[in-house]
């Protein structure tokens, strides 16, 4: 989430993982994974200048709205005509004379405070008449407030041979490999936005081409951090290669999946996500999702057993680390400090030589970011979360 009586060929992936915790929601065959067109309403129509488009909804039409399955190549540009999964829809052919085809998904978003990115890929061929912009061949993706009918900012995508990216094949027949785009869909939870997909000729009706869709969800920018020790982050689904890091300086290790656990951290935490898609489908990308925490819970991690009690405090710090406790026996405890990929940092002995008291550690030399601190005895088993930022 883009040439004389040639093509004009686009590919796309939409997505939209929407749910607050989880970031992960396909919505009922918007991947055309079901191996057919339900749910996605169809278009035949017409192009002016300006890129103004007339259009009528009725049933898929064979060779302007077909699913394609299968490993094979684009006779032009040579990208694989499925980019995810199992299905694509192909949108268009060699249409010319004005002619334009479309096809639309309705996404409800869950209502809520979260944000949600609206993830495409998309690969065009489009012929290079060498028009002015207005009268170009073009790929556009449009997303509508169904409510209000009104274009959402970020609308339209308009992608033609001027807008960068195209390798030229023969012809005058350009195509752009696999791309990610996205559309920001935050302010509309608890809306239904319309996104379309659009194929057209040239407005002078003499250039043409055709089109390919390819669908796979949502990703959720932000959403507010569980009552739970961890929180799964989610990436778009269909991708050869992930590598989940922070967002700060992009070296930590996090997973290398998908779908990882995180500790919930003590701080809103911004974490990045490094994908790799297939060979062919497009070019390496970064996504990111934050987990959103109320100062309340960032002062610092408790850990209550009975009337014992044992805190880390404060969190954030630019290097000094206290701990209290109350109610304890005296022990030589074992204190260790992981980084929140689980790599042991720092261990050492933690003496609680009288029931209720305090002690200072030094975390000065460690690099910006959050920290998980374990302590543990015969009698004590704390974790807690301290995030050092100088």
């Amino acid at each position: 989430m883009c040439r004389k009586n040639v093509i004009l060929s686009s590919a796309l992936i939409l997505g939209c993982y929407l749910s607050s915790n989880a970031q992960s929601f396909v919505p009922p065959n918007m991947d055309f994974e079901l191996g057919t067109t339900a749910n996605w309403t169809f278009y035949r129509g017409a192009v002016s200048s300006g890129h103004i488009f007339t259009f009528t909804s009725g049933a898929a039409v064979p060779g302007l709205h077909t699913l394609t399955s299968g490993a094979g190549t684009e006779h032009f540009g040579g990208f694989p005509v499925v980019d995810m999964g199992s299905y694509s829809l192909k949108l268009a052919f060699d249409t010319i004379n004005n002619n334009a085809d479309a096809a639309s998904y309705n996404i409800h978003i869950p209502a809520g405070t979260t944000s949600y990115e609206l993830i495409y890929d998309y690969a065009a061929v489009l012929e290079n008449p060498a028009h002015i912009l207005s009268d170009m061949p073009v790929m556009e993706v449009t997303a509508v407030d169904s409510a209000t009918g009104l274009a959402l900012p970020s609308s339209p995508f308009i992608f033609s041979t001027y807008s960068g990216g195209f390798i030229s094949d023969s012809f005058d027949i350009e195509h752009k490999p696999w791309t990610s785009e996205t559309i920001d869909l935050t302010g509309y939870e608890g809306h239904t936005v319309i996104v379309k997909f659009i194929a057209s000729s040239c407005a002078t009706g003499g250039h043409f081409g055709y089109g390919y869709i390819d669908v796979s969800g949502c990703f959720e920018r932000s959403y507010d951090a569980p009552s739970t020790s961890t929180t799964p982050l989610h990436a778009p689904a269909g991708y050869s290669a992930y590598r989940w890091t922070d967002s700060a300086t992009y070296s930590m290790s996090l997973g290398t999946t998908a779908t990882v656990a995180v500790p919930v951290p003590t701080v809103t935490t911004t974490y990045a996500v490094i994908v790799t898609p297939f060979s062919g489908h497009g070019t390496i990308d970064t996504f990111y999702t934050t987990v959103r925490v109320s100062s309340a819970l960032a002062v610092y991690s408790k850990f209550n057993a009975g009337s014992s009690a044992i805190n880390i405090y404060p969190s954030p710090t630019s290097g000094t680390l206290k701990i209290q406790w109350a109610n304890q026996p005296t022990v030589a405890a074992e204190l260790e400090i992981t980084d929140i990929a689980g790599r042991v940092i720092r261990k050492s002995t933690l003496i609680i030589d009288k029931t209720t008291g305090e002690k200072q550690i030094d975390l000065s030399d460690l690099n910006d970011g959050t920290y998980v601190v374990n302590i543990k005895s015969a009698n004590i088993n704390y974790t807690g979360k301290v995030v050092i930022q100088k």
